[in-house]
């Protein structure tokens, strides 16, 4: 990923995908994914509850990071996602 012309939530998915690939790998079933973007955390939760990823984003960059990340969930046995505030955030 080119971080210079990435917009703030594509690096967001980015980083939500790249985490979900090291559980993975490392074998974890069971995650709890929190982050400081609500859109983010909404868009997992709909992925989760059936929505089609491509149809998530109006961005085909984006929809493309979002499709990986609804392909590693998959992967999952189970994951919760939650939305954290940015000042907790540290």
């Amino acid at each position: 990923m080119d971080c210079s012309i990435a917009t703030n939530n594509e690096a967001e998915y980015h980083a939500i995908n790249r985490g979900l690939e090291i559980a993975i790998r490392e074998g974890y079933q069971r995650l709890q994914i929190e982050d400081d973007s609500m859109l983010v955390i909404e868009t997992i939760k709909q992925i989760q509850q059936g929505t089609l990823a491509e149809k998530l984003s109006k961005s085909w960059r984006t929809a493309w990071v979002i499709i990986d990340v609804k392909k590693q969930l998959q992967r999952l046995e189970y994951t919760i996602s939650s939305h954290v505030k940015r000042k907790g955030n540290a």
